[in-house]
This record gives C-alpha cells, sequence and structure tokens, in this order.
C-alpha cells in the first residue's frame, strides 16, 4: 500500500506493508517514490532503489531499543545517503528544506 501527496513544489511518498517480489523491486512503489522529496518507507522491507531526497524509515520492531535503531539509522546511510530512522514525535516540515524535528 501507498500514497504520495504532491504540494506546490513538493512530493512525499508513504509507503508500508510492500514486501518486494522474489526475482525483482515492485515497480509500483519505486515510480510513487520515484523523485519525491521524502519517502516514509516500511522497515520491513526497505531496500527500494527510488530516486528520493530524504528516506525516513519507520514501522520498527517493538522489541528493538534505541541503540539498535541507531545501528540501522547509521548502516542505511552507504545505500540511502541521508536517511534517518524514524522517531516518536518527529515532525518533517518539507516546504523548509526538509528540516526534521522531535
Amino acid at each position: 500500500m501507498g500514497y504520495r501527496v504532491s504540494w506546490q513544489n513538493y512530493a512525499v511518498a508513504y509507503t508500508t506493508d510492500t514486501e518486494n517480489f522474489s526475482d525483482r523491486l515492485d515497480r509500483n512503489v519505486l515510480e510513487l517514490a520515484d523523485r519525491s522529496d521524502v519517502l516514509i518507507d516500511d522497515s520491513t522491507y526497505t531496500d527500494q532503489a527510488a530516486q528520493v531526497k530524504k528516506l525516513v524509515i519507520f514501522h520498527h520492531d517493538p522489541t528493538h531499543n534505541d541503540e539498535f535503531m541507531d545501528a540501522i539509522e547509521i548502516q542505511s546511510q552507504p545505500v540511502f545517503a541521508g536517511s534517518i530512522v524514524a522517531r516518536e514525535g518527529m515532525k518533517i516540515l518539507v516546504n523548509q528544506g526538509i528540516s526534521i524535528a522531535c
């Protein structure tokens, strides 16, 4: 499932429960997310190849603590430069250069 919201010159894509096929990435998800300013993606299945400005990883395993999630954020950096792990209370201000506030 996914949504794309566009406003003025900004676009945010939100995908959840989107598992790739065994032999290829899901083209529908890639098209939805492509060239968006922010992609908010399910951490259970995050391995898409869309071109986005900022990846926000959410839907964490509730047994993972903050240190574990910090490690996921660090590990995601080489694949998705500037990616972050969503945190409770986080706000993403897309029309202000994608600033993140908690």
